[in-house]
Formats: structure tokens, sequence, C-alpha cells
């Protein structure tokens, strides 16, 4: 025989779970929203695997704004589109650059030369972001 308890859940389904008070300024409001892009997300798919309940979801949210104000948690939105960015960027700058350096050797563009400082000041931002994302 099973028992059947009621529970009334107290977690919101919506995203904003976290208490932001009213009356902030414009730049607090975006200062929050930012923390809040860089904590744990219920749309992330690892946060799902990982953490497996809203609960637990909120429960982390809560300790990282406490605690770990200026460290990126891994199971962001933010880390999970600088992740898909960074397999992109790579994958290219991959193929690109032997190629380029093997049969365009002799072709010194300056556009090239600029692109392709730029992604690799990418990658030495991907550096830096990963020194910032906590562990869980």
């Amino acid at each position: 025989m099973m028992l059947h308890a009621e529970h009334e859940c107290d977690i919101s389904d919506g995203e904003s779970d976290m208490l932001f008070l009213p009356g902030r300024g414009s730049l607090r409001k975006i200062y929050d929203s930012l923390r809040q892009w860089l904590m744990a997300s219920r749309n992330n798919p690892a946060a799902q695997k990982y953490l497996r309940s809203s609960a637990s979801i909120v429960n982390e949210k809560r300790r990282h704004w406490r605690q770990y104000t200026h460290i990126i948690h891994p199971f962001s939105m933010f880390r999970h589109y600088w992740d898909v960015l960074m397999v992109f960027l790579i994958t290219s700058l991959l193929m690109v650059v032997p190629y380029q350096a093997t049969f365009e050797m002799d072709l010194k563009s300056r556009i090239w030369n600029i692109t392709k400082n730029i992604l690799l000041l990418v990658c030495i931002a991907d550096i830096l972001v990963n020194c910032m994302t906590g562990q869980v």
C-alpha cells in the first residue's frame, strides 16, 4: 500500500526565483540580472542532470548568492553559451590556421592577421573565464 502525501510547493516555476527587492536603481537591477545569468539555471542541461530537482537548483542559487558573489557557476547559462561558442571557435581555428599557414603563406593579409589575433584574444578570455568558474 502506498501512502499519498499532499504537497504544496513554494518554489516558483519561473526562472526568477531569487528575491530582488523593489525600488532598486536601474544599475542595481542590471547588476542583479548579470549575477542571475552567472548563477545555476534550470535551463542548463547539466544542472538538470547533476542537481536533479528544482529545490536543489534553488538551494544552489541561494548558496552561490550568499557565498560566491564573483564566481561563475558551472551550471549557469552564461557558461553554457560560452562553452558552445568556444567549441565553434576552437574548431574553426584548428582548421583555418593550419590551412593558412600551409597554402597561403605568401599572401599575408592584414585582415587575416587582425581576425586571427582577435580570435586568439577570445581564447585568452576563455582562460580567464575558466579561472573564474567555480567547482560544484
